[in-house]
């Protein structure tokens, strides 16, 4: 599976992106890739992000496989518990980008 990530908002407002195959993640951020997997459209409503609020950090997380892509959203308050270890995982791996770049 592909993981697309980008952090975006904040403070300083640095946009941030990362893509890897999951099967180089390690074992705990490999688990909460596999909870975020099943969430439903409906779920994610419940957890997305405020409008309008610039210094919030805002996560995007595209998991894509032959079958489907499911395309999430949450902020740093919305985040739920068990997508906390693959973010850290993805905010480290993430480098600078060029938010102008972005299609």
């Amino acid at each position: 599976m592909k993981v697309k990530f980008l952090q975006s908002g904040g403070f300083t407002g640095l946009t941030r992106a990362t893509e890897i195959d999951s099967s180089s993640l390690p074992e705990a951020e490999a688990k909460s890739l596999a909870s975020l997997q099943e969430l439903q459209p409906s779920d994610q409503t419940a957890n997305s992000p405020p409008r309008g609020m610039a210094d919030v950090e805002i996560y995007n997380l595209e998991l894509s496989d032959p079958a489907r892509v499911l395309r999430l959203e949450f902020s740093a308050s919305t985040l739920p518990a068990v997508a906390r270890p693959l973010i850290q995982f993805l905010r480290r791996a993430a480098h600078p980008i060029d938010p102008r770049s972005l299609p």
